[in-house]
C-alpha cells in the first residue's frame, strides 16, 4: 500500500480484510517518489540494478494483517460489488 491511504489504519485494515491479503506498509509511502529514487539511483551507478536498489532503499514500516472473520462478513457485499462491476464495464464499454 502506498499514499495517503496508508495515514488511515482503519482503511488499511478494510483493505486487509475484504481482500483477505496482509499489506506491506513501507516507511516511505509516497510510492511514486521513492519509485523514481529508486530508477535514478540505478540509473546513477550506485546499484548495479533495480532489486538491488529496492532491496537498500525500500524499508517496510509494518504489515497489516488481515482478520479472516471479518474477512467472510465482506464476502457477500465483495461479490456483490464485483458482478455489479462487471456489468457496468459491459454497459460503459456498450458490450451489451
Amino acid at each position: 500500500m502506498a499514499g495517503g491511504a496508508t495515514r488511515s489504519p482503519l482503511w488499511l485494515q478494510i483493505h486487509a480484510d475484504v481482500s483477505n491479503l496482509p499489506l506491506t506498509i513501507t516507511k516511505v509511502p509516497d510510492a511514486p517518489s521513492l519509485g523514481c529514487a529508486i530508477l535514478a539511483a540505478t540509473g546513477a551507478g550506485l546499484f548495479p540494478d533495480v532489486s538491488t536498489a529496492v532491496e537498500k532503499m525500500v524499508q517496510v514500516d509494518r504489515l497489516v494483517v488481515p482478520n479472516s472473520e471479518v474477512h467472510q462478513q465482506y464476502q457477500p457485499f465483495y461479490e456483490n460489488y464485483k458482478e455489479t462491476y462487471h456489468s457496468m464495464k459491459k454497459l460503459r464499454m456498450g458490450l451489451e
